[in-house]
Formats: C-alpha cells, structure tokens, sequence
C-alpha cells in the first residue's frame, strides 16, 4: 500500500493539493487497495469503495485487514444513525 501512497504523495506535491481533500476509490481488489491506503497511510483522508476484498476477521492471504485500525470507521454503523431517507 505505500506505494500507491507515494504516488498518491507525488500527485499532491506537483499539484499542491490538499490530502485531507482526497479520496480513492475502487471496486474489488482497488478497493482493498484504497481501503489498505487509507487505514495504512496518510495520503488520503477517505475512500468509495464497491465489493472490496477485505477479511475483516484477519489472516486469509491478499486481503486487507482492517480489524485492528482504530483510526478507520464506518460511515454508519448502525441502522440508528443512517440518514433519516435512508431508514426503513
């Protein structure tokens, strides 16, 4: 993952953006990526991500392991506090 952060820290140097402005994205395996990215580094301040191969429980090979970053949450964690025309 810290090679796509240095990437990600290249772009931002050349183009003087804002990494606390930045987000990834990814389906599958970008998305374990981005996610990996995110939870790893601090090149990126969030990530969309669409069916990402993670193991949330730990120790399958190739996927990203999120289970231990405090720093990463989800955007809502319980039906409670979804948005209001999200709820059913």
């Amino acid at each position: 993952m810290e090679d796509c952060a240095v990437v990600i820290r290249g772009l931002v140097s050349r183009w003087h953006a804002d990494p606390a402005r930045l987000a990834l994205r990814g389906a599958g395996a970008g998305g374990a990526t981005a996610l990996g990215v995110l939870a790893g580094t601090d090149a990126c301040a969030a990530a969309a991500v669409y069916a990402p191969v993670t193991d949330l429980a730990g120790g399958r090979a190739g996927a990203v392991d999120l289970s231990s970053n405090a720093g990463v949450a989800p955007l809502v964690d319980s039906p409670s506090h979804a948005p209001r025309q999200n709820r059913k």
